[in-house]
């Protein structure tokens, strides 16, 4: 299951941010985003009923993803790890002064593809896989959300199913066509091979009836 919602901020004001669908997940985060540890560095998994809000804070910015519970917490990290490299890359220090959506128009469109990619590309998770940030994900402690929201605080969190389920539907299906291909590529492959391999052994077959490997024994 998908990243829903992303976002990068500055204490409580959002600087940028994309959803795939609608839901209260925008309240529930502007509240969490006020509780957050203001410690760069910081990594942190925050459960919340089906869902979990992953964040990490660097320079003062935090990076925030909401994803479904059972995609885990690689993929979501490593997402986050690529939102700030691209967001570095395209800003530099803006971040510290800039107003609340002030990268909306330019960065929201990142968020969406990366998201995307992150979503939909089996390759994501094979790139970072070998990435000694990985390694680093294992450690991330994972809280309730209670932890930092008061009982009072906790809304219900509502997240729109039917964007949501066609949004896991189109992810399944490309998911599916990535397998199909990945799958007739390796047939053809083995196609190729078998073919090259049944060239061979008929060549040394003929070299050896006609005793030599111009065939002279057969002109």
């Amino acid at each position: 299951m998908p990243i829903i919602y992303s976002l990068v901020a500055r204490g409580p004001n959002i600087l940028a941010e994309h959803a795939t669908t609608s839901g209260t997940f925008h309240e529930v985060t502007r509240r969490l985003l006020s509780k957050l540890q203001q410690e760069s560095g910081a990594r942190m998994s925050y459960v919340y009923d089906q869902h979990v809000f992953h964040y990490k804070m660097d320079d003062a910015l935090i990076y925030l993803c909401m994803a479904d519970q059972g995609f885990g917490r690689r993929l979501p990290f490593a997402y986050l790890d690529d939102i700030q490299t691209r967001w570095k890359s395209m800003f530099g220090d803006r971040g510290r002064t800039a107003p609340s959506m002030g990268m909306n128009s330019d960065f929201s469109r990142t968020l969406r593809t990366q998201m995307e990619f992150y979503n939909t590309n089996p390759a994501a998770d094979k790139v970072k896989e070998v990435t000694e940030q990985l390694d680093e994900v294992k450690n991330v402690m994972s809280q309730n959300i209670e932890k930092v929201l008061n009982r009072g605080e906790r809304i219900e969190l509502l997240v729109d199913k039917t964007s949501h389920l066609e949004a896991s539907s189109n992810t399944f299906r490309k998911r599916s066509e990535s397998l199909k291909w990945a799958m007739i590529m390796k047939n053809v492959k083995l196609i190729i091979g078998g073919i090259c391999l049944l060239l061979i052994v008929a060549y040394f077959i003929t070299a050896i009836v006609c005793r030599g490997i111009i065939f002279q024994g057969c002109w």
